[in-house]
């Protein structure tokens, strides 16, 4: 019986609040959705995982709805805009970045975010190896978490030939 009381009291408080002129609002974002795919084409990420994913972007395209937008970014040392945000469409390949012997995360998330049109939800989706070489992906938290821009990763998968090496070659001299 008390809470019952207590939910007509709060019930009527918010009638009276509401007839005051006391409003609650938020801002939405307008219709549609932006999605920045930010791809590691380090050297770390071989072929197979090149492949994988540019199928990954490609099935990105062909899920999003009619209004939204689908920008791409590859990174390695460097980052670059293959696609600025534009209706999604099929790519044929990622290209590649100037410097692919370093993996920069942080510059391919700071790219990503420079991306995003005001007044819309956004996303990133992140594939890469994680294997960050240079710069701070946690760097970039701050400002991930103040455009309020959610990121989904994902890792590619290696080729199943395994790296091998040798080290040393001993031969009789005969």
């Amino acid at each position: 019986e008390r809470s019952a009381a207590a939910l007509r009291s709060a019930a009527v408080g918010a009638l009276a609040l509401s007839l005051g002129g006391a409003a609650l609002s938020t801002s939405l974002p307008a219709d549609g959705m932006t999605v920045i795919a930010a791809v590691d084409l380090s050297e770390s990420t071989d072929a197979t995982g090149q492949e994988w994913s540019l199928r990954f972007v490609n099935q990105i395209a062909a899920a999003l709805a009619p209004g939204d937008e689908l920008g791409i970014v590859t990174f390695g040392g460097d980052a670059r805009v293959v696609r600025p945000p534009t209706a999604p469409g099929a790519l044929e390949n990622l290209g590649f970045p100037a410097a692919r012997t370093a993996t920069d995360i942080g510059h391919g998330l700071e790219t990503a975010l420079a991306l995003m049109p005001a007044g819309r939800a956004h996303r990133i989706v992140l594939l890469s190896d994680g294997n960050e070489t240079r710069g701070s992906a946690r760097g970039q938290i701050p400002r991930l978490n103040s455009a309020r821009s959610a990121v989904v990763a994902a890792a590619p998968p290696r080729s199943s030939a395994a790296d091998v090496s040798v080290d040393k070659v001993t031969v009789p001299s005969l």
